[in-house]
């Protein structure tokens, strides 16, 4: 396991009207972590926290991404919208968003 964390949050001022979080995970590839950042930003989605894990999956070992995020989408983004353009992002990758509002 090789977790990694980062606060993005620093120097950055957005206007959004909705706290997120999700959970993404799929198998990993080079370039996937940067590809869910350029979507998030693309949707102009601000991210307050990002903490990406690698694991191996139990019974292939092959490796597994898991990203845990904290953001804050544009007024009119709902999160069912930002759940299907993330689960775009390769064919195995399934995204969890709860149904309760994220911590502030």
């Amino acid at each position: 396991m090789l977790p990694v964390a980062r606060d993005l949050t620093a120097g950055r001022t957005s206007v959004a009207d909705e706290a997120l979080e999700f959970s993404l995970v799929g198998h990993h590839r080079p370039g996937i972590e940067r590809q869910v950042i350029a979507i998030l930003g693309r949707l102009n989605i601000g991210i307050q926290a990002l903490e990406t894990q690698l694991s191996a999956e139990p019974h292939s070992g092959a490796a597994l991404i898991q990203i845990e995020a904290r953001v804050r989408l544009p007024a009119g983004l709902q999160p069912a919208e930002v759940q299907a353009v993330l689960e775009d992002v390769s064919p195995d990758v399934m995204v969890d968003i709860p149904l309760s509002p994220a911590r502030r």
